[in-house]
């Protein structure tokens, strides 16, 4: 990834190669090939992750005008990339330090999915979380090479309490291979955003690769990410 110049350019560039696509996304379900490669190669993906690992970290108004112009071309295509680069940018500025290095180090690009409404499970275990649960709208996850799950967060059977209080509610990311998707994604618009249902087995993830939901203090990046992620 690199920072781009002008972000809303580059969408603006790509607008009629994705409204051509449209029908084709929607008939798959999922945004085609042909979409993603573009979107890829334009380093889009990166638009809200911290310049220091290689991204834009574009400010709020000129994310939403990307997100606007998307959408105008193919409702699906905005709205998929909305929660691809959303959840990319959370793993990214909240996750920790370990984790960062095997999710932005590498060579390809990172895209992450995911309900990271708390509907799983994540027991507290030494040095992580056995996490595991079915979820819903998982917007963009067919192409994601990153998977988000939401938590809620037991000990010994028991709720974890949060330091605000309440049960405490966290994240988990996981390689896309270690979850299951299940399909279930056939409605009447927006058809192509490839939000199918997916099940995260229950697995052991280490602590470095999740985050508190209610996280506002970001681990790097600017002032952007103290916006928190609800």
């Amino acid at each position: 990834m690199e920072p781009l110049a002008d972000p809303l350019a580059v969408a603006r560039s790509l607008a009629e190669l994705v409204a051509a696509e449209a029908a084709a996304s929607d008939a798959a379900g999922t945004l085609t090939t042909v979409v993603v490669d573009a979107l890829t190669d334009a380093g889009l993906f990166g638009l809200m992750v911290p310049r220091e690992l290689g991204g834009t970290e574009a400010d709020a108004v000129t994310t939403l005008a990307v997100f606007e112009e998307l959408s105008r071309a193919d409702g699906s295509t905005g709205w998929s990339f909305l929660a691809n680069t959303s959840t990319t940018a959370f793993a990214a500025a909240y996750t920790g330090d370990a984790a960062v290095k095997e999710m932005f180090g590498g060579p390809g690009t990172p895209i992450h999915a995911g309900m990271l409404g708390p509907r799983g499970e994540a027991k507290q275990v030494d040095g992580g979380y056995q996490a595991s649960g079915r979820f819903s709208f998982g917007s963009g996850i067919a192409h994601a090479n990153w998977v988000g799950a939401g938590t809620l967060v037991t000990r010994d059977g028991e709720f974890v309490a949060s330091p605000a209080g309440g049960v405490e509610m966290r994240v988990v990311f996981v390689p896309h291979e270690r979850v299951t998707l299940r399909g279930n994604w056939d409605v009447l618009g927006l058809s192509g955003t490839g939000s199918y249902d997916y099940e995260l087995p229950e697995q052991f993830v280490d602590e470095a690769f999740t985050f508190p939901l209610t996280a506002e203090e970001a681990q790097r990046g600017g002032p952007v990410y103290r916006l928190g992620v609800l």
